[in-house]
């Protein structure tokens, strides 16, 4: 008994120990790294700029530029971008230090020098410069960034709500009698002349919308006919009818057939389209430049964009090469030398 005794008071020893030894190792890499145990009790250490669910920047060689501490980050533009920051969202510089401020309830990213936002104490949208002064006072419902000079504001903080468009001096160029659509917030701004609209019919028991486009004095020049469209780009859009996509003109000609059963916006003369499942790319001429293989995949913007493999994202360059191994979670695209990416 006196050596079964022993025997057990020695595993107890060592598995305290053993314990005791993991927690220091844990303590010790938990103001810089992340660490877990595995399945057969290993510590394993995760590396800083890997940590998980959050987002960081890279940049083209895959460095890890800005390291992940966002829950949410955008692309950058006018040399910020826009990240959840202090509780809310802020704007950070290409050093990763915080610009502008920080604990916006919501806000857009720059363009054209101004930033659409509401603070924690407010209830409307206003437009600040890069100094954190109102150039245009709160007094919109929802707020969109600026694009040839004009931005898309609702009424009331509804995607529903009636819609214009304000210049530079927060008058109305377009007056705000535009139908309400969640979807023209996300692509309703104007590009090559050209923003989106919605028109609503209304049914028995629920409402139909279709798209079409109007042009910087509100005149419909493309009427609303497609149940989905995207905003134009290098002189197409990508619509949709009876689920099937293709690309039209500014005048509204079908420049590249329904054909598709998915499609993005051209950048830098090709477009990522989906076909039978598989997403590959285009030529404004509809021709295809990479083979349809990859599960996901986005817009090129600085010579690569963002593929998706197996449930990870990389990048590649404009003939189909891998440049950034597929790793990521998520991935967003370069702009200014920088991606946003999260693990």
């Amino acid at each position: 008994m006196k050596m079964l005794h022993i025997f057990f008071e020695s595993n107890v020893k060592k598995a305290a120990l053993g314990l005791l030894i993991i927690m220091i190792i844990l303590f010790a890499v938990s103001c810089a790294q992340e660490a877990s145990i595995d399945d057969e009790g290993e510590v394993q250490i995760q590396p800083e700029n890997n940590r998980p669910g959050y987002y960081g920047y890279i940049n083209k060689n895959s460095d890890m530029v800005i390291d992940p501490q966002y829950a949410e980050a955008n692309e950058f533009s006018e040399g910020l971008a826009l990240v959840t920051l202090g509780g809310g969202w802020g704007y950070i510089d290409h050093n990763g230090e915080e610009h502008v401020g920080s604990g916006f309830k919501d806000a857009d990213s720059f363009s054209e020098g101004l930033a659409a936002v509401i603070t924690m104490e407010e209830s409307l949208w206003g437009y600040m410069d890069k100094k954190g002064d109102y150039v245009i006072e709160p007094k919109f419902g929802r707020a969109q960034y600026f694009s040839e000079g004009l931005a898309r504001i609702w009424l009331a903080g509804t995607p529903e709500a009636s819609q214009g468009f304000i210049d530079k001096t927060g008058e109305y160029v377009v007056p705000p009698e535009l139908e309400g659509s969640e979807y023209c917030g996300k692509y309703g701004n104007f590009y090559n002349g050209r923003a989106l609209i919605a028109k609503k019919t209304y049914l028995e028991d629920r409402f139909m919308i279709e798209y079409g486009f109007i042009d910087s004095e509100g005149t419909v020049v493309i009427e609303p006919q497609y149940y989905c469209a995207n905003r134009f780009s290098e002189g197409l859009a990508a619509v949709e009818k009876d689920g099937r996509w293709g690309y039209i003109d500014v005048e509204g000609s079908m420049v590249i057939d329904l054909k598709y059963d998915d499609a993005g916006d051209f950048s830098e003369g090709m477009a990522p389209v989906k076909i039978e499942g598989k997403w590959g790319y285009i030529d404004s001429g509809g021709n295809i430049l990479i083979e349809p293989q990859y599960d996901d995949a986005g817009i090129f913007s600085e010579g690569l964009a963002a593929i998706e493999v197996d449930g990870a994202w990389g990048y590649i360059d404009k003939k189909g090469g891998i440049i950034i191994e597929p790793q990521y979670a998520e991935a967003g695209y370069f702009s200014e030398g920088l991606a946003p990416v999260c693990y």
